[in-house]
């Protein structure tokens, strides 16, 4: 059995959808009308529904100020969502007459199911700017319905890719039921909630005000802390639903929030180590910051910078580029406002791979620390024939210390490949 096939096995182990939840996926073939010469596309539809005796959905979405249609209805839809329809190739922003469209699918995908239009939450992901292809997709959706079943979420987790490279699901049992999620990301990621799509069932019967309260804590310490290449996409969105067909033991809350901080973690690194080109995993931690929200900037600046990014690609343990983009982190305007200022360059301290390269205002390198660098590098690149499964769960380790006070954070992030650049390069083409 292949790598891909041991994957894929794995995840089918933990696929199983909680109880309460439905499911079914299938494919179409359509002509955009923004390219109508040349060969049909292909797009993938997964329906999940919530058949549970008090559903309960809760969700974050982008924070981009262009958003597709999908997003400003699953919006005002989300209170009382008990159905998710997903589409792949298209992500419907900004599209000539986008709104109705996706209104259209959401009445098509109620009346079969019988259930009020406001119960149903569209998200689209894919090429920005181009039509749907509603006749074929409201068409396709009768035998959608017919076909759910309480089985596997992994057909869901496939179809909802667009470049990713493998399908992404994670799940926990806690207290008697189960916290499982898909998700879907490879490039347009930088998080700010919340083309990354991530859903999350659970069969817990959780109270709408506290499954909101963990989401909100488990998206900030997961999806707010990764990046792939700095851009906020315009369909992002994190949504989470309840079934509430199993009552949980009294006092469980904190493990309930456990669970889904666990499976929103896997879900957001394995974006990260799903991103377009993406060879490395950058883990860059800081501590010492005056406050959370001046680490999470220095752990941004850090993880978004070209030079950084390219040079760890390379394999190169060029570290002036990582001193010199937390410098640049601490001057900005709205670092200096909470605290930067204070922050000297000879309090500051920069490990990588558990070794000290900046210390007391001066570089600490030596042929044996470049060495020791270039080696932890090598051991970590992921090999870019690695096709249908994550090609290792290693990381580039970097430690930031601040030496300002006592708040601490984490962030993800990827190199800057040939492969990014190639991929985005001939994304529609």
């Amino acid at each position: 059995m292949g790598r891909r096939e041991e994957y894929l096995a794995d995840l089918e182990r933990r696929a199983r959808l909680p109880a309460g939840f439905s499911s079914a996926t299938t494919s179409i073939e359509f002509v955009p009308a923004e390219r109508p010469a040349g060969s049909p596309y292909t797009m993938n539809l997964a329906l999940v529904t919530a058949d549970g005796p008090d559903v309960v959905t809760v969700g974050r979405t982008t924070r981009n100020r262009v958003v597709g249609a999908p997003v400003v209805i699953t919006r005002r839809n989300l209170a009382g969502g008990t159905a998710l329809i997903v589409n792949n190739r298209i992500s419907n922003v900004a599209a000539p007459g986008g709104m109705d469209d996706a209104e259209t699918i959401c009445r098509t995908v109620a009346a079969e199911l019988s259930i009020g239009e406001r119960n149903v939450l569209p998200a689209s992901t894919g090429i920005i700017g181009w039509r749907l292809p509603v006749r074929e997709m409201c068409a396709a959706l009768p035998d959608l319905v017919r076909k759910r079943a309480n089985g596997s979420a992994l057909p869901v987790a496939q179809a909802i890719m667009t470049t990713d490279n493998y399908p992404k699901l994670a799940s926990r049992t806690v207290c008697g039921g189960t916290v499982m999620g898909v998700a879907k990301g490879a490039g347009m990621i930088e998080p700010n909630l919340a083309t990354m799509l991530v859903f999350l069932f659970t069969d817990l019967r959780v109270p709408r005000g506290r499954l909101d309260e963990f989401a909100e804590e488990a998206i900030a310490t997961s999806f707010n802390r990764i990046s792939v290449d700095g851009d906020q996409s315009t369909s992002d969105m994190v949504i989470v639903m309840s079934s509430g067909v199993i009552e949980p033991p009294s006092g469980s809350d904190e493990q309930i929030a456990w669970a889904l901080s666990e499976v929103m973690g896997e879900l957001a690194e394995h974006v990260v180590r799903n991103g377009e080109g993406t060879r490395h995993v950058i883990r860059c931690s800081v501590c010492g910051a005056p406050n959370a929200e001046l680490a999470y900037l220095v752990g941004k600046g850090v993880v978004n910078s070209p030079l950084v990014k390219t040079a760890i690609f390379g394999n190169d343990p060029n570290v002036g580029r990582i001193v010199m983009a937390v410098g640049d982190a601490l001057s900005g305007d709205r670092a200096m406002a909470i605290g930067a200022g204070a922050i000297h360059p000879k309090v500051l301290s920069v490990a990588v791979a558990d070794r000290i390269v900046y210390e007391g205002g001066v570089f600490h390198l030596d042929a044996a620390t470049e060495a020791v660098l270039s080696d932890a590098l090598e051991a970590a690149m992921m090999d870019e024939k690695c096709r249908g499964y994550p090609g290792n769960d290693a990381t580039v380790d970097i430690r930031i210390d601040l030496g300002g006070g006592t708040h601490r954070t984490e962030i993800l992030g990827s190199d800057l490949s040939y492969g990014y650049v190639h991929e985005n390069a001939d994304y529609r083409t």
